[in-house]
């Protein structure tokens, strides 16, 4: 099957790199907080299903979740938020663009920083894997563009329990 999922059989999948902020944030809407387990959640599933490099941007004060995922195998990417509010999303894209790797976020604030010419919006497209929880379950939304073994665009088959 050319350019399909058997072709990449037995290779590793590439690097991604977590939205810390985004990921966790997405618990707000259902729960008024932050989720920061959602961001080590999102990791293992990962770590479990092939990827060899798994990046977290992530707030400098959440040490708490940097020492969880270093434990995992996961490089940590602090970061301080100071006058540029969006610096995360940047060293995001370019973690992301570097490493030819995908970036999992929700963030439709993230195409701003397209528009300044740091990254095309294509690649930005075919890169951005979304995501959903339900029922504490992790529910990635491949690109059509992801054409590894763990990853098909089917994803309600892959699924991850949150652990608190």
């Amino acid at each position: 099957m050319e350019g399909g999922i058997t072709d990449n059989i037995g290779q590793s999948q590439p690097p991604v790199v977590i939205d810390g902020r985004n990921v966790a944030g997405s618990a707000k809407q259902e729960s008024n907080g932050w989720a920061w387990d959602r961001v080590t959640t999102i990791a293992n599933y990962h770590l479990k299903n092939g990827s060899e490099t798994v990046i977290a941007v992530i707030p400098c004060w959440e040490k708490e979740l940097k020492k969880s995922l270093l434990e995992l195998g996961v490089e940590v990417v602090p970061f301080q938020i100071n006058s540029d509010s969006e610096i995360d999303d940047k060293i995001i894209l370019g973690l992301a663009a570097n490493n030819n790797g995908y970036i999992i976020t929700n963030d439709t604030s993230m195409p701003k920083d397209l528009d300044r010419g740091l990254i095309d919006r294509e690649w930005f497209t075919t890169s951005n894997i979304r995501f959903q929880f339900v029922e504490d379950k992790y529910i990635p939304n491949f690109p059509s563009s992801w054409n590894f073994e763990c990853g098909h665009k089917s994803s309600s088959l892959m699924e991850t329990e949150v652990r608190i």
